[in-house]
């Protein structure tokens, strides 16, 4: 019986930091996000029917209407959602360097005009990079 209990606490604790904690980043750092069960159905049923992602980032902009930004996760992976014009003007003017490493959405490699492009790039080259430059 003894035994069989700890196997149960075994499972439940990988179930809890497997499937439960990555989805609490959020609101560990009190950032509104959905509820942990919310994201997980939503998952699945993402996954069975694909919508758009502009589908998807509408309902999140529409669910939280009050918020400056909101957290989301792109599978394990926290993302912020930013809303507010006033916030994301100061981001991409005033605090461009501090945001030098994002996500890349097709590859790079091959095309020279793309890979000198403001969103592809990243690390040092990224930091060095002056808002400047583009006027």
């Amino acid at each position: 019986m003894l035994y069989l209990a700890g196997v149960l606490f075994v499972i439940l604790c990988v179930i809890y930091f497997v499937f439960v904690r990555p989805f609490t980043y959020w609101t560990n750092n009190q950032v509104p996000q959905y509820k942990f069960w919310e994201i997980w159905l939503r998952n699945t049923s993402d996954a069975i029917r694909q919508p758009p992602l502009v589908d998807a980032m509408m309902k999140l902009y529409k669910d939280f209407p009050d918020n400056r930004y909101i957290g989301t996760y792109q599978l394990f992976v926290p993302k912020l959602c930013i809303r507010d014009p006033e916030l994301i003007k100061q981001i991409f003017v005033k605090d461009f360097d501090h945001f030098v490493d994002h996500t890349m959405f097709i590859p790079t490699d091959g095309d020279p005009v793309w890979e000198k492009s403001l969103f592809s790039l990243r690390g040092k080259r990224m930091s060095s990079f002056s808002i400047n430059n583009i006027f």
